[in-house]
Formats: structure tokens, C-alpha cells, sequence
């Protein structure tokens, strides 16, 4: 990923020491939960530009109302959405991102344009859901026999 990155970690100090030598069935177990961590943060960021109304101008030009700042983009022809992705690295890292570059200036907005964040929005609105899918894959493989 290039563009708009958000890194998710586990890498800390405490957490390195006291998990470096964890068993493989752990790390495999957070592999899998950043990976369905991934999805419930990519498809919050859909939900936030697809759905809410926005509040910006109508332009003539663009299908949809757009949206003011400080609210997530507007949905206009689906490119953002559909280049929202996410990527587990190893057991203790996760980016979630956009492959637009558009997506970074949207994020934290330009020298003329107020920021419209959705990857900040959705990272902090899931972070319940995040540590959920992480203890749920992690025991689904502390328990396999």
C-alpha cells in the first residue's frame, strides 16, 4: 500500500518480550484476527462513504451531494471504496488503507480542502470489534487439538 495507510500493531516493548516466543498456534490465531479485523474496519470505511448523508454542495458535475468537512467523503462513482484494502503483516501488524492517492488528501485534507476522514473514523469506531475478531481467532486456535 501506498497512499492513505493506517498501521495497526502490536509492537510494544511488554508486548515483544513476554510474546516473542508465544506458540506458533498463537501467532496463527493473530494472523487470521488481524485479517478479520481487516475486513470489519474495510467495510466500516464503505459504510461511513456510502451511507450517512452528506451535507456539502451539490455540484452539477458529480451524482451525489458532497460532503462538508469533517465528514466522510461522499460516494460519487465508488472509486475510494472499491480501493480500500487491508493487509495482515505477520502475527502483530495489520495496515488498512486506500490505494488511491486521493484517499490520503481526503483523509487529512490539502492546503485548500478541509480534511474528510473515513480511515480514522473507522479505525476508531471498530477498535471494540478489532479486539473482538482478535481474542475470537486467537482462542478458535489455542483450542484446536
Amino acid at each position: 500500500m501506498r497512499a492513505g495507510v493506517v498501521i495497526i500493531n502490536l509492537e510494544d516493548k511488554y508486548i515483544d518480550k513476554h510474546l516473542r516466543d508465544a506458540p506458533v498456534r498463537f501467532k496463527k490465531g493473530c494472523i487470521k484476527g488481524w485479517r478479520k479485523a481487516g475486513q470489519i474496519v474495510r467495510n466500516d470505511i464503505r459504510k461511513l462513504i456510502k451511507e450517512p448523508p452528506k451535507t456539502g454542495r451539490k455540484y452539477a458535475s458529480l451524482p451525489n451531494r458532497s460532503s462538508a468537512p469533517g465528514e466522510s467523503p461522499a460516494y460519487q462513482y465508488g472509486k475510494l471504496s472499491k480501493t480500500t484494502i487491508y493487509r495482515a503483516f505477520g502475527w502483530n501488524k495489520m495496515e488498512v488503507g486506500y490505494q488511491e492517492i486521493y484517499g490520503l488528501y481526503l483523509e487529512r485534507g490539502t492546503s485548500r480542502m478541509k480534511p474528510r476522514p473515513a480511515l480514522s473514523t473507522a479505525v476508531s469506531r471498530t477498535e471494540g470489534g478489532v479486539k473482538i475478531a482478535l481474542g475470537i481467532e486467537i482462542r478458535k486456535e489455542l483450542e484446536k487439538k
